[in-house]
């Protein structure tokens, strides 16, 4: 059990190595983040389940790369990935038909959006557009009904999809979206393996 205990800690301690690395190199390139915010039942498994049906369901609102909202969220779609250590799943666009899972990424909404209204926003709940100033922000959620997980950003004007910035603003927010374990039980999962 102490080996199962170890190897957990170095992959968690792995785990968060690349995150900070992520999150540091894009403050260097102009993007700021906020820490994620995960419910307690929030489990990276869940993407294999958000992908059941030909990929997990996309939703992209808000558009800072000058292109139509079609082509933007194909350019986001082609470019969001998840981390290495997720059930590695493509993305698509959002149906009518489909359920509570998916990822919402809101561009520009009002200062005050919270991630559940983003979340509404993948059922056709209407979240002003408000861009502010020279910055863009960002609203990003891995939704099932509600945010199982959710991040906030904001950045520099990028001159396309193809911008280096925008595609390390897009892994920050799959990192920060999808960690390794649910970091607001960390210490309960490490008690949990203590006693057994």
């Amino acid at each position: 059990m102490i080996k199962s205990s170890r190897s957990f800690a170095r992959s968690t301690v792995l785990a968060l190595c690349l995150a900070s690395c992520g999150l540091l190199l894009a403050a260097c390139q102009g993007a700021t983040s906020s820490r994620g915010d995960y419910a307690p039942g929030y489990r990276v498994s869940d993407l294999a389940l958000a992908a059941r049906n030909n990929g997990v369901p996309l939703t992209v609102t808000g558009n800072p790369l000058g292109l139509s909202d079609a082509e933007a969220t194909q350019a986001i779609i082609e470019r969001f990935k998840v981390p290495g250590w997720a059930p590695q799943v493509a993305f698509r666009p959002r149906n009518a038909q489909d359920g509570g899972y998916g990822v919402v990424l809101i561009f520009d909404p009002v200062l005050d959006a919270t991630p559940q209204q983003a979340c509404g926003v993948q059922f056709g709940r209407a979240l002003p557009y408000a861009p502010q100033g020279d910055r863009h922000r960002v609203v990003a959620a891995f939704c099932n009904g509600g945010p199982m997980s959710s991040t906030r950003a904001s950045f520099e004007p990028v001159s396309g999809p193809d911008d280096p910035r925008f595609q390390e603003l897009l892994n920050q927010i799959s990192l920060t979206l999808f960690p390794a374990y649910n970091p607001e039980m960390r210490d309960r999962d490490s008690e949990i393996m203590i006693s057994r």
